[in-house]
């Protein structure tokens, strides 16, 4: 048993049954033995898993453009606040593009980074250093004023891993439980946590009808992340005016509670392949889930922003950024390498179908 199992095997014979959003928490971000926290770089052809980020610098080319037409008729400075920057990449390309490309106008931008990890902000602060544009660390979002910013909030594949709860259905008793993760030996296992029947969170109440639950399989999962709501919302309040930008895996509220859905969203990666056993070797491999695009769109509304753009990857890059570019991105010009990575970011059966794209805006 490693370091990291000794953890949880602890906080399990505490209370018993440890409810799995904690054992998620622990697995990625213990701030010594969590996933996130290893000094190895999960990202990447030769890690556990690709990011467009990681396929080159295309992707943080075409976003550059994209702020740098959004912050011509906006209130400077235009800060582009980035939550889960990992190694700092996706900022480097961002602001190489807007230096090389964007001279008139780089005096425009500010760059914000909110990472807890300090060992990842040790690794961004050295990829970023004299850069002639600021840029400055937070380590929660709660440390910066609500509506006290102009500009963007960027967050690519960063929700998808907030810790999740895992609800099922029982059948028989037509009720609502919660998993949680015990143990037997030294093999963790999943056990229902011993509560009163749970009920479902308000926002999916509405499409969760009698009709429904009639044909929903005995043991169906449901799986969201207050965390990554609770996220979205401070994150809105911090603009006074700007735009809200998620890329990510995701599905529409409706489509979670699909009969064929029986084993939820949550998956575990490691060298590229999906691992069967969720709860074995914690800390060794990405757990990741789909988000709730409907939820975050609800939450952005309550908040006064307006939905701007949801659909594919494919589709944002192409029709919004490329093809409202005009010579700013001359594709003809790019070299062969670029244009393969602009083809993996856009080709359906890579990542254009792959990741879902939300925008959503509001103006002080």
């Amino acid at each position: 048993m490693n370091a990291l199992e000794e953890i949880i095997s602890r906080e399990i014979a505490e209370c018993k049954i440890l409810p799995f959003n904690r054992f998620m928490e622990i697995a990625l971000y213990h701030p010594e033995y969590g996933y996130y926290e290893k000094t190895h770089n999960p990202i990447g052809r030769q890690g556990d898993f690709i990011t467009s980020v990681s396929v080159g610098e295309v992707y943080g080319k075409l976003i550059a453009e994209l702020f740098c037409r959004w912050s011509g008729d906006m209130e400077l400075p235009f800060v582009i606040i980035e939550g889960g920057a990992h190694d700092g990449q996706f900022a480097l390309d961002v602001l190489q593009s807007i230096i090389e490309n964007c001279e008139d106008c780089r005096d425009r931008f500010q760059y914000w980074l909110i990472e807890p990890s300090s060992l990842r902000k040790k690794k961004q602060q050295g990829k970023l250093e004299n850069l002639p544009i600021p840029t400055r660390w937070f380590s929660r979002l709660e440390e910066i004023p609500d509506r006290s910013l102009n500009g963007v909030v960027f967050c690519n594949e960063l929700l998808d891993a907030f810790p999740v709860r895992r609800l099922g259905w029982d059948k028989v008793n037509e009720n609502w439980f919660e998993w949680g993760v015990g143990s037997v030996g030294d093999e963790f296992t999943w056990q229902r946590l011993e509560q009163e029947p749970v009920k479902l969170p308000d926002h999916v109440k509405s499409f969760v009808s009698p009709e429904l639950l009639e044909v929903l399989p005995d043991g169906f999962i449901y799986e969201w992340s207050p965390q990554a709501e609770a996220w979205w919302q401070k994150a809105c309040r911090i603009l006074k005016s700007g735009k809200m930008v998620c890329v990510d895996y995701g599905l529409e509220t409706m489509d979670f509670f699909s009969p064929h859905r029986l084993q939820g969203t949550l998956r575990a990666y490691r060298n590229q392949k999906q691992e069967p056993h969720l709860l074995k070797d914690p800390g060794t491999k990405d757990l990741t889930f789909h988000i709730d695009f409907g939820r975050l769109r609800e939450i952005g509304e309550a908040e006064s922003f307006s939905p701007e753009f949801y659909g594919l990857q494919a589709d944002f890059l192409i029709k919004e950024v490329l093809a409202k570019s005009g010579d700013l991105l001359s594709v003809e010009k790019w070299s062969v390498s670029q244009r393969r990575q602009l083809q993996t970011l856009t080709h359906p059966e890579m990542f254009g179908s792959s990741f879902r794209v939300l925008v959503q805006s509001i103006r002080g």
